[in-house]
C-alpha cells in the first residue's frame, strides 16, 4: 500500500507540474494519470533537427525535452540504491529517473463531448483527427462498446468526421447538424425509409449474460427480463447456460412500467404467428391487440429511442456548441434547463464583466494601427504624442473601404491619400502611384481606370472559375472528411453502375429478415475486382389466367394485365390467355382474382360467377427463385436508364442478364475474394460427430509466386491448369468434436495428430500423382497440390451437443467478420437445409453461402456412412480433411464450371447441381418457345393449372396449386408403366455368355430422328427402319406395350420437342467445346427427367421418354438377335447374351464385332463427330460366363472368367487346365464358380443352403472340368498322343463318341449316379433334423406358407437341374426318388415349385454415387455379411447404398395410392364384365355375382409385402402406415 501511495502521489504531482508548464504556453484539454492532452500555439517550437559530423541527423522534440527536463529536475531519485557486493551487502547510491514524456501528434483536431449534467465533466472520451482527415484515435464513445444501441453507434460513426467541415464554428456545426437531423427524421417517421430488418438491427440491443440467469436472483434489468421471456417460449433449457445472447427492443406497453420490464426479445417475431400473438399479449399486458398491432413498428417505444438519440446529440453537438457561443444547430433537440440558464448568462449584455477583461493587450487595436503603410513625419508623431506609451490615434477615414474614395476632397494629406487609395490587388501596391492634385487629375484618373479594369477582369475570372473549383474542393474535402462511411457508400454506388455484377448467391428474404411477403431477394454480387456487395431486388408475381371473356388490359388496380399467346402445359387449349403481374404482397395477402375487370363494364367479377368467367390459373407454383435465375443468370448489370438510381431496392425489370461478360468469364481470376469451408458430419441417433471450420489462406486475385520471376494470378476455378505441385491449399482450422459428456470424456485425438494426418493425406495424394496411373481419377485431380500446403489446427474442442459446436463455429465467423478480411465466400458440406443452417449459425447470413456436395464414396455419404463404435474421432477427422481437399481441388472448381455453363449463380446450384441446371435450361427454352411453365415444388405434381373457384377466399401465402385431374391420373395410372421391360429366357447355356452393360439409352431415344414424331408411331416406324426384337417368340406371355398412352402423346406435343432441343444443345457443347458439364448432363438426363423432386418434373413427359427408350431398347435387342446372339436376359441396363462360342477368345472377338456392327449401322464410325439415335448407346462387355444356369435375373449361376490371382489348389488345377488350351500370350484367367441364387436365402437353415450351393456349383464346375478334359483329349488325339490319362474318366466307348455326346453322357451319369446318391443322403439328414414352419427365415419376399424344410430343398434343387434339357429324363427319375423318400406324392400340389421370393419392383431408384436410375426389386436380399449388420439396398452398378429415406417416402405414397384405388374401385359383373350401376346390390342386372377390379387377396398381399419390408429394414413410417391400413381392413 505504501508503494502504491508513492506511485499515485508522484504521478499526480507530475501531471500537476506538467499542467503548470503547459498553461504558460498553451491550454490543457484533458488530463489523466498517464498523459495530458493540450493545445500549443502553431508558432511554438516542435522538432529541432541537428546535423551531426558523421552526416547523420538527430531529431529533438522540444515539448518532450522541456517537460522531461522539468521532470528530471523535480522527480529524480538521488538515493537509488544498487547492490555492489551481495556477500557484504554493500550498496551504491546514484541518481535515477525513469519517468519520461513521449509526444503524440500534433493532430488537426480533437473532439470532446460534454456531460448532460451541470458541473460534471466526462473523462476519457475524445476523438482525434490527423491532418489528412483520418481518425487517429477514438476513445470512450458508444461506438467502441459492445452491445450498445446500433442506432447510436451508426450515428457516431457518421457525425465525428463532419466536425472537420467548414471554415468556422458555425459552418462546422451546420454540417454536423445535417447528420443529426437525418437520424431524427428516421425516428420521427418510424423508419418508413428502412426495411424491417434494417430497423430491427438499428434499434435492438444485443447483450450477453456473463452468468446463468438463476445467479442474478431478483435483480432487474433488460437482459434478465429478455432471458426470462426467451425461456418462456423457447424452453427452460435455453437459459440454463451462461453466455446467453439477449437481443431485445423496448416496447411502449405496458404504459407506466419501467424500462427493465418493457424489454421484448426480437426472436418472438420469428416464431409462429399464433405463438407470437400469445406471448406479445401476455408480455405487453394488452389482450386487445389485433391485426397490425403486432407489427414491430407499432410495438416500439419510439419516444424512448428518440430520447436516447437526443442525449447523444446533446453530448456531442448541442451542449458543446452552446458553450462555444454557437446557436443551437439542432433546434429539435432542446437544451437542458441548466444549459439554457448558462447560455443566457453568457449572452447577457448587461452581465457583470470580469475584472480580467479590463486588463490585457489590445491586439486588434495595435494591429490595425500598424497596418497603414504611410510613414508619418516626425513632427506629426511628436505632436500627436503627449507622453510615452500613448497609442497613436488615426483619422476615421483611414478605416474606410478602398471603394469609398471621395474624389472631391483634394486637400487630404499625403498619408490619408496613400491609405485610402490602397488597391485590393496586392500586386498593384508595388507599382508607382500618381499623386492626386489639380494638375495631374487626368493622369491619376487614367491610372485608376486601368486598375479598375484589371480588378473587374479578375472578378469575372474568379466568378467563372469559382463554382468548379469550389465544387472540386468541396468534393475532395467531403471525401476526405467523411472518411470510410460515406466515401465507401459513394464509391460502392458508382461501382454498381460502372461494372457488371457477378452474382454469387440470390435468395428470397425470410420473415425474420424483414421481407416475408413482398418478393424481395437478396443478391450477393462481386462488383469490380475487390468489392462484395449486398443488393436487394424486388420481384413481382406473374401468372397466366385462362379467361372465357375479354378482360380490360393495362394497369387495373394493382394488377398489370396483358393478352398473350402461349402454349399451355399438357398442350391444353385456351380461350383468352392473359398475363397478370402483381406485387408479391398482393398475391399473398388479398383475393387478387376478383380485381380483374372484364372489358364489358356491365359484367362484374363476383365470387359466384368467377368460375364461369375464368377457366384456370397457371404458374402459381413457379418459385420466384426460378424466375430470378432465368432472368438474371450469373452475371447481370443495371439497365442504362437506372444508372443514376440511388435507391436501395432494384426491380427485376431494371436488371439485365449478361451472357458474355466484358470483364472476363464468371468469377474470373482477377476477382479478389477469400473462402471459408464449413464441414459437418453428425450422427443424429448417437448424438456424436465432428464439425470443422477451415479459414483458407490466400484466395482469388492473389499472385501465385511459384518462383521469383512469376507473377501470375491464382485461378481457384482451374487448379488442374496449375503445374504439378504448385496449387497451395493452406488453412487455419477449428474442430469441434461432438460427444456426450463434452470436456469430461476421453480425448482420442490431439492437435498434433490432426496436423500429422493432414500431412500424411497430402503425401498419399502426391504419391498417387507420381505413379502416373492414367486409370486413377485421383491422379489427374490432385497432382497439382503443392507439398507446401499446410493445415494449422487453431482449436480442438470437445462439446457435449451439436448446439455447442455450431455456436463455436458461429463465434469464429463473428471474429472473422470483425477482422475485416475482405470479400469472403462461405462454402459448406452440411446435411441441414439452408434455412435451418442459417438459424443455427447466424453469422453465415453475413457471407454469400454456397452448399457443396460431399465427396463421392460410401464413407462420405451422410445417409449411409457410419463411424466406428470406439475411437471414432481419428476417422472423423480423416474424412473431414479429405472433404476439405476435395472441395479445394474438385467440388469448388466443378461448381464454378457448372455455373459458367448454366449461367446460374454458384450459391443457387443445389448439391445436385445437374438438377438445378436442367430446371433452368428447360425453363429458359420453354419460355423462348412461348410456353407456360409447370414448375412446382410438390413432388410429381406439376402445375397444370388451378381451377379459379378454388382461389376464391384463399391467399397465395403457403397455397400450393394442385391439379386434381393430374392427381387422379397418378392414382389410377398403371403401377408398372415405368418399370423397365425385363426379358428372361431360363435355361442352361453351356457356351460362353457375355454380360453387356448398356448406357445412354435416354440420349439415344431423344436424339433419334426417326422417333421425332409422336411416340405412338415410333414402334411402327421402327419396324420399317430396322430389326425389332421378336417379343412373341422370345418372351413367354409378352410384356408391357411400348406405346405411350394417347393422352401422354398429346400432352407432350410441345414439351418433348423443347426437351429434344435442349439435349441437342448439350450434345453440341460436349462435342464442339469438349464440355465436361454437358457430358455429365447427357449421361444424367433420364434421372433428371424422372426425379419427382425436380421443379420441371412432368410424369407424362417421363412416361413418353420411357416409351421411347423401350423402342430403342427393342431395336438394340433386334440387332443383337439378327447378328446371331441369343438373348438370355435383358433390361435397360444389362443384357446377357449367349455367343454360341465354346472358346472365350472367340467369344471376345465375336462380341466386339457385334458391337462395332451395331454402332456402325447407327452412324458411329469412330470419328469425333456428333452421332444420334442408336449410335449414342454405349455398349460395354463386362463379364464372361460359361455353363451359365439362368432361372431369372436374381437366380443364376455358372463359371465366371476372372483375371486375378489364384487362391487355392483347386483353382490352380482348373486354371492350368483351362489356360493350357488358350492363347500363349494371354493373361491368366481363373475360372470361378459364381452363385447368385436368391431362392437359396429362403431355405430353412444354413446346412440346407450349403448343400444347395455345393450341388448347383458342381452342376456347372464338374461339367466344365469334363469339357476341358475332353478338349485336351481331342487335342492329344490329333497330335497322336495316347489318351491313357483321360480314358479312365469315361467308358471305353467314349473315344468313339463326339465331344458333345461325351459331355451329355457325363451329365446324365452325374445326375443319375452322383447326385442321386448325394441328394438321398442330404435329404435324409434334413429329415432327421426335422423342423417346421418356424425354421424358415422371415424375409421381405416371404409370401408362401412353408412347413417342410426337406421338401422345399428338393423342389429348389430340382427346378435348377431341370433347366438343362439334356438331363430332363434323369431329373424326372430323381424327382420321383426324392419325393418318395420325403413321403410326398409326385403329382400333389405340394410338389409344384413356386418362387418363395415375392417381387416388389420400385422403378427409377436414383443412386447418389453413380447417378444411375435403376429398377430395384426391394424383396431381393443379399447374403448376410458378418462384418456389417446394417441392412440396406445396394446399387447394382457401383455397390453404394441407396437413400433409404427417399425409398420409404415413395413406398408410403404407394400405400396411400393403393388404398385410395381400392376404396374407389368399381364392382363388375362376373358374366358380362360390365360395371355395376345399382347401389347396395349383391348381384348384377343379369343376376350374376359381382367381383372387385382389385381382388382383396391381391391388395392385402401387396400390403403384407410392404409391411415385411418395413419390419426387415426398420422403416418406422412405412410400418406404421401399413399396420394402420391392414388393421383397419381386418
Amino acid at each position: 500500500m505504501e508503494m502504491a501511495g508513492i506511485v499515485t502521489k508522484t504521478g499526480a504531482d507530475l501531471i500537476v507540474q506538467a499542467r503548470k508548464v503547459i498553461e504558460q504556453v498553451g491550454r490543457p484539454l484533458e488530463l489523466d494519470t498517464d498523459g495530458i492532452w493540450c493545445i500549443l500555439p502553431g508558432s511554438f517550437p516542435n522538432v529541432f533537427t541537428f546535423k551531426l559530423d558523421d552526416g547523420s541527423s538527430f531529431n529533438l522534440e522540444y515539448p518532450c525535452v522541456m517537460l522531461n527536463a522539468d521532470v528530471h529536475d523535480n522527480f529524480t531519485n538521488h538515493q537509488y540504491q544498487t547492490i555492489k557486493d551481495p556477500v557484504t551487502g554493500t550498496y551504491e547510491a546514484r541518481s535515477e529517473c525513469s519517468i519520461f514524456f513521449e509526444l503524440d501528434g500534433p493532430y488537426r483536431a480533437m473532439i470532446l463531448p460534454a456531460s448532460t449534467d451541470e458541473g460534471r465533466l466526462l473523462k476519457k472520451r475524445y476523438a482525434v483527427f490527423n491532418f489528412d482527415g483520418s481518425l487517429a484515435e477514438l476513445k470512450g464513445f458508444e461506438l467502441k462498446r459492445r452491445g450498445e444501441l446500433e442506432l447510436i453507434k451508426t450515428f457516431q460513426s457518421q457525425v465525428f468526421e463532419h466536425f472537420l467541415d467548414g471554415s468556422s464554428l458555425s459552418e462546422c456545426y451546420d454540417s454536423v447538424a445535417t447528420i443529426a437531423n437525418h437520424w431524427i427524421d428516421i425516428l420521427d417517421t418510424r423508419g418508413e425509409s428502412l426495411d424491417t430488418d434494417e430497423l430491427v438491427d438499428l434499434i435492438s440491443e444485443n447483450r450477453n449474460m456473463s452468468r446463468q440467469l438463476e445467479d442474478y436472483g431478483d435483480q432487474k434489468g433488460t437482459s434478465q427480463t429478455t432471458a426470462r421471456r426467451l425461456g418462456d417460449f423457447l424452453g427452460a433449457e435455453i437459459i440454463k447456460d451462461k453466455g446467453l445472447n439477449c437481443k431485445f427492443i423496448i416496447s411502449q406497453l405496458p404504459h407506466g412500467a419501467p424500462v427493465t420490464e418493457r424489454a421484448v426479445p426480437t426472436a418472438i417475431w420469428k416464431a409462429e404467428p399464433a405463438v407470437m400473438k400469445h406471448y406479445l399479449r401476455k408480455w405487453l399486458k394488452a389482450p386487445e391487440m389485433e391485426g397490425d398491432d403486432f407489427d414491430i413498428r407499432n410495438v416500439l417505444d419510439w419516444d424512448y429511442y428518440l430520447e436516447r438519440l437526443n442525449n447523444t446529440i446533446r453530448k456531442i453537438i448541442t451542449i458543446p456548441a452552446a458553450l462555444q457561443k454557437v446557436s443551437n444547430p439542432v433546434p429539435r433537440v432542446p437544451h437542458p434547463d441548466w444549459l439554457q440558464t448558462t447560455v443566457r448568462k453568457m449572452n447577457d449584455k448587461y452581465k457583470q464583466k470580469s475584472i480580467k477583461s479590463m486588463f490585457g493587450p489590445k491586439a486588434p487595436m495595435q494591429t490595425q494601427q500598424k497596418k497603414p503603410s504611410a510613414v508619418l513625419d516626425i513632427e506629426d508623431f511628436q505632436g500627436s504624442s503627449s507622453g510615452p506609451g500613448r497609442p497613436i490615434v488615426h483619422s476615421k477615414k483611414s478605416r474606410r473601404r478602398p471603394r469609398a474614395i471621395e474624389a472631391q476632397q483634394p486637400d487630404q494629406s499625403n498619408g490619408t491619400e496613400t491609405e485610402v487609395s490602397k488597391p485590393i490587388n496586392e500586386k498593384e501596391s508595388t507599382e508607382a502611384r500618381i499623386k492626386l492634385s489639380g494638375e495631374n487629375l487626368p493622369a491619376w484618373l487614367k491610372k485608376k481606370k486601368e486598375l479598375w479594369r484589371k480588378q473587374r477582369k479578375e472578378r469575372k475570372r474568379r466568378a467563372s472559375s469559382t463554382p468548379e473549383a469550389s465544387t472540386d474542393s468541396v468534393s475532395k474535402r467531403q471525401k476526405s472528411a467523411l472518411g470510410s462511411m460515406e466515401g465507401y457508400m459513394r464509391s460502392a454506388a458508382q461501382a454498381l453502375t460502372q461494372h457488371e455484377w457477378h452474382v454469387i448467391e440470390m435468395r428470397e428474404l425470410a420473415s425474420s429478415e424483414g421481407a416475408s411477403s413482398d418478393g424481395t431477394f437478396l443478391l450477393w454480387v462481386m462488383v469490380g475486382n475487390k468489392s462484395l456487395q449486398r443488393i436487394r431486388v424486388k420481384m413481382s408475381r406473374t401468372l397466366f389466367v385462362d379467361s372465357r371473356i375479354e378482360l380490360k388490359q393495362g394497369l387495373v388496380g394493382g394488377l398489370s394485365v396483358k393478352h398473350v399467346e402461349k402454349h399451355l402445359p399438357h398442350n391444353k387449349s385456351s380461350d383468352l390467355l392473359y398475363e397478370v403481374s402483381m406485387p408479391e404482397f398482393m398475391y399473398r395477402s388479398s383475393n387478387w382474382i376478383e380485381q380483374l375487370k372484364p372489358k364489358d363494364s356491365s359484367i362484374e367479377v363476383t365470387t359466384e360467377n368467377v368460375s364461369r368467367m375464368f377457366k384456370s390459373v397457371y404458374e402459381m407454383g413457379t418459385p420466384l427463385s426460378l424466375r430470378a435465375m432465368m432472368h438474371l443468370g450469373s452475371v447481370c448489370r443495371p439497365s442504362i436508364d437506372v444508372e443514376g438510381k440511388t435507391g436501395k431496392v432494384y426491380n427485376l425489370s431494371e436488371l439485365s442478364s449478361v451472357s458474355h461478360p466484358n470483364e472476363g468469364e464468371y468469377l474470373h481470376r482477377d476477382l479478389t475474394y477469400r473462402r471459408i469451408f464449413f464441414y459437418e458430419n453428425l450422427n443424429q441417433k448417437k448424438k456424436s460427430g465432428l464439425v470443422g471450420l477451415f479459414i483458407m489462406e490466400g484466395g482469388s486475385g492473389e499472385r501465385s509466386r511459384k518462383s521469383d520471376d512469376d507473377d501470375t494470378l491464382v485461378d481457384l476455378s482451374r487448379p488442374q491448369d496449375s503445374p504439378n505441385q504448385t496449387f497451395t491449399l493452406s488453412c487455419t482450422c477449428h474442430f469441434w468434436v461432438v460427444k456426450p459428456g463434452g470436456k469430461k470424456v476421453q480425448k482420442n485425438i490431439t492437435v498434433k495428430q490432426c496436423e500429422g494426418m493432414f500431412g500424411q493425406l497430402l503425401a498419399h495424394l502426391q504419391s498417387l500423382g507420381s505413379e502416373d496411373d492414367g486409370d486413377d481419377a485421383m491422379t489427374s485431380e490432385y497432382s497439382s497440390l503443392s507439398p507446401d500446403s499446410s493445415c494449422m489446427v487453431s482449436n480442438l474442442s470437445y462439446v457435449k451437443d451439436e448446439k455447442g459446436a455450431l455456436t463455436g463455429a458461429d463465434d469464429v465467423l463473428k471474429s472473422y467478420l470483425q477482422s475485416n478480411n475482405g470479400p469472403t465466400i462461405l462454402l459448406a458440406n452440411t446435411t441441414k437445409p439452408q434455412p435451418q443452417f442459417r438459424k443455427l449459425v447466424q453469422s453465415c447470413n453475413s457471407f454469400p453461402f454456397v452448399q457443396l456436395a460431399y465427396p463421392p464414396g460410401p464413407s462420405h455419404n451422410p445417409s449411409s456412412s457410419s463411424l466406428p463404435a470406439l475411437n471414432w474421432e481419428p476417422t472423423a477427422v480423416q474424412l473431414c480433411l479429405e472433404a476439405y481437399l476435395h472441395m479445394g481441388v474438385v467440388s469448388y472448381p466443378k461448381r464454378i464450371a457448372s455455373a459458367r455453363f448454366s449461367q446460374v449463380p454458384i450459391g443457387n446450384l443445389a448439391q445436385d447441381e445437374n438438377s438445378t441446371i436442367f430446371d433452368v435450361f428447360y425453363a429458359r427454352n420453354l419460355s423462348k418457345s412461348r410456353s407456360v411453365l409447370w414448375a412446382s415444388g410438390m413432388p410429381s405434381q406439376p402445375d397444370l393449372g388451378l381451377n379459379t373457384l378454388s382461389l376464391v377466399g384463399k391467399t397465395g401465402a403457403g397455397f400450393l396449386p394442385v391439379d386434381t385431374d393430374a392427381v387422379d391420373n397418378e392414382i389410377w395410372g398403371d403401377d408398372d408403366a415405368l418399370v423397365s421391360p425385363v426379358i428372361q429366357r431360363p435355361g442352361a447355356y453351356r457356351c460362353v455368355c457375355v454380360e453387356l452393360d448398356i448406357f445412354d439409352l435416354a440420349i439415344a431415344a431423344l436424339t433419334d430422328s426417326s422417333l421425332a414424331n409422336l411416340p405412338g408411331a415410333s414402334v411402327a416406324s421402327a419396324n420399317k427402319g430396322g430389326a425389332l426384337f421378336d417379343m412373341e417368340t422370345n418372351v413367354p406371355g409378352g410384356f408391357i406395350s411400348t406405346n405411350a398412352p394417347l393422352g401422354d402423346e398429346m400432352s407432350t406435343a410441345i414439351s418433348l420437342p423443347v426437351l429434344r432441343s435442349v439435349i441437342q444443345a448439350w450434345l453440341r457443347d460436349a462435342y464442339q467445346t469438349n464440355s465436361h458439364i454437358a457430358d455429365d448432363l447427357l449421361h444424367d438426363v433420364y434421372r433428371l427427367i424422372s426425379t419427382p423432386d425436380s421443379l420441371m418434373n412432368d410424369p407424362a413427359l417421363h412416361r413418353v421418354v420411357h416409351s421411347l427408350m423401350k423402342t430403342i431398347f427393342l431395336r438394340l435387342l433386334g440387332e443383337l438377335q439378327r447378328l446371331g446372339s441369343t438373348i438370355i436376359s435383358a433390361n435397360f441396363h444389362k443384357v446377357v447374351v449367349a455367343t454360341n462360342k465354346a472358346d472365350i477368345y472367340d467369344a471376345k472377338e465375336y462380341i466386339d464385332f457385334v458391337i462395332s456392327t451395331i454402332l456402325k449401322k447407327a452412324g458411329a464410325n469412330g470419328s469425333n463427330q456428333m452421332v444420334e439415335g442408336m449410335g449414342r448407346v454405349s455398349i460395354r462387355p463386362n463379364n464372361f460366363y460359361t455353363h451359365y444356369l439362368f432361372l431369372n435375373e436374381h437366380n443364376f449361376g455358372g463359371i465366371h472368367f476372372e483375371q486375378r490371382e489364384i487362391e487355392d489348389e483347386d483353382e490352380n488345377e482348373m486354371t492350368q487346365l483351362f489356360n493350357s488350351g488358350g492363347a500363349e500370350d494371354s493373361s491368366l484367367i481363373v475360372p470361378t464358380v459364381v452363385s447368385g441364387w436368391n431362392i437359396m436365402q429362403y431355405l430353412a437353415n444354413d446346412i440346407a443352403q450349403d448343400y444347395f450351393r455345393t450341388i448347383i456349383g458342381r452342376f456347372s464346375k464338374d461339367v466344365f472340368r469334363k469339357q476341358l478334359l475332353i478338349q485336351q483329349q481331342a487335342k492329344n488325339r490329333m497330335t497322336a498322343i495316347s489318351p491313357v490319362s483321360v480314358a479312365k474318366n469315361g467308358d471305353e466307348d467314349d473315344s468313339t463318341l463326339s465331344p458333345q455326346e461325351q459331355l451329355m453322357n457325363y451329365k446324365k451319369k452325374m445326375i443319375s449316379k452322383h447326385f442321386a446318391n448325394y441328394l438321398t443322403r442330404v435329404v435324409g439328414e434334413l429329415i432327421e433334423d426335422g423342423g417346421g414352419e418356424e425354421s424358415f427365415p422371415q424375409l421381405p419376399g416371404s409370401h408362401l406358407h412353408l412347413t417342410n424344410p426337406a421338401l422345399e430343398f428338393v423342389k429348389n434343387v430340382l427346378v435348377i437341374l431341370d433347366l438343362d434339357p439334356d438331363v430332363k429324363q434323369e431329373v424326372i427319375y430323381l424327382k420321383k426318388s426324392l419325393f418318395a423318400q420325403i413321403g410326398v406324392q409326385e403329382y400333389s400340389a405340394a410338389t409344384a415349385w413356386k418362387n418363395p421370393a415375392a417381387a416388389f419392383t420400385l422403378p427409377d431408384v436414383h443412386c447418389m454415387e453413380c447417378h444411375e436410375c435403376r429398377d430395384v426389386d426391394l424383396c431381393v436380399t443379399l447374403p448376410e455379411d458378418e462384418e456389417s449388420s446394417q441392412k440396406q439396398w445396394l446399387c447394382a452398378g457401383c455397390g453404394s447404398s441407396y437413400d433409404v429415406d427417399n425409398i420409404e417416402r415413395r413406398l408410403v405414397d404407394i400405400v396411400q395410392k393403393k388404398c385410395i384405388r381400392y376404396q374407389l374401385q368399381d364392382l363388375r359383373c362376373t358374366k358380362t364384365q360390365q360395371v355395376a350401376v345399382r347401389a347396395l346390390s349383391r348381384t348384377s342386372d343379369c343376376s350374376a355375382a359381382l367381383k372387385l377390379d382389385i381382388p382383396r387377396n391381391e391388395f392385402f398381399g401387396q400390403l403384407t409385402i410392404l409391411r415385411n419390408l418395413a419390419n426387415f429394414y426398420d422403416l418406422d413410417w412405412l410400418l406404421e402406415t401399413t399396420n394402420g391400413v391392414l388393421n383397419g381392413y381386418a
